[in-house]
């Protein structure tokens, strides 16, 4: 299978053979040479909780960090993905507090940073992260309204295999290990509809599916589906 499909940086995703840390090596000195301390965080456990006092800056060495709230129904929902080389708890620089959760999606470390020591050749490099990540983040808004389901779908999953969360399994395919809820999530639907979709692109064997695992079968429809234009690689 070809895996082109894996090159590019889609509207500023990163990459999950090679990190953007990899491509900003000065700004990762840069920022461990001020950080306090690292810490590492195992799948699933939590930073910090929405409405917690804000007296840290966080940089994400490796892994991938959620930013997520919770509904009223008990679900979540993410409102931003953190990527190796991003910055995060940017409320500390106006005393607020967090503004949602902060969760580990895989084992990451994160760098803490004292606010304090944030100097002005630090600063440009805060601006262009939170722009970054802005940028992302209007982006995924947009796709949320394009194409049907299937389409959509498929384009996150190909933003998906640039992050943290894809892997190759052992029968060498690339996977994404992700929930169906979060699939969901990411293409503006409901965990029942992604399903059902899912298991019919099992069908048409464009991907295959277990517990928390998507793996790519057909690269070339899948690419063909969230991304016929070529846009994701600008």
């Amino acid at each position: 299978m070809s895996e082109n499909f894996l090159q590019g940086s889609p509207r500023g995703w990163g990459n999950a053979e090679q990190s953007r840390e990899e491509s900003s090596a000065h700004d990762a000195a840069l920022w461990r040479a001020v950080a306090t301390q690292a810490t590492h965080l195992s799948k699933g456990e939590p930073l910090y909780h929405e409405g917690d006092g804000a007296t840290t800056l966080f940089r994400v060495r490796s892994g991938l960090i959620r930013l997520l709230r919770i509904k009223p129904d008990g679900r979540s929902v993410t409102l931003r993905h953190v990527l190796p080389g991003d910055l995060f708890g940017e409320e500390v620089f106006i005393g607020a507090q967090r503004f949602a959760d902060a969760q580990a999606a895989t084992e990451a470390v994160i760098e803490l940073i004292d606010p304090e020591a944030v100097d002005p050749a630090n600063v440009v490099s805060v601006v262009e992260s939170l722009v970054e990540q802005t940028k992302r983040i209007l982006n995924d808004e947009y796709d949320f309204q394009v194409g049907f389901l299937r389409e959509r779908i498929a384009r996150y999953l190909l933003k998906l295999l640039r992050t943290p969360l894809a892997r190759k399994n052992e029968l060498g395919q690339w996977c994404v290990y992700a929930s169906h809820e979060l699939i969901a999530e990411g293409t503006a639907s409901t965990r029942e509809s992604v399903s059902k979709e899912l298991a019919e692109m099992r069908q048409d064997s464009i991907l295959d599916t277990g517990y928390r695992c998507i793996a790519i079968v057909d690269a070339r429809t899948l690419r063909a589906l969230g991304d016929p234009e070529g846009v994701l690689h600008g």
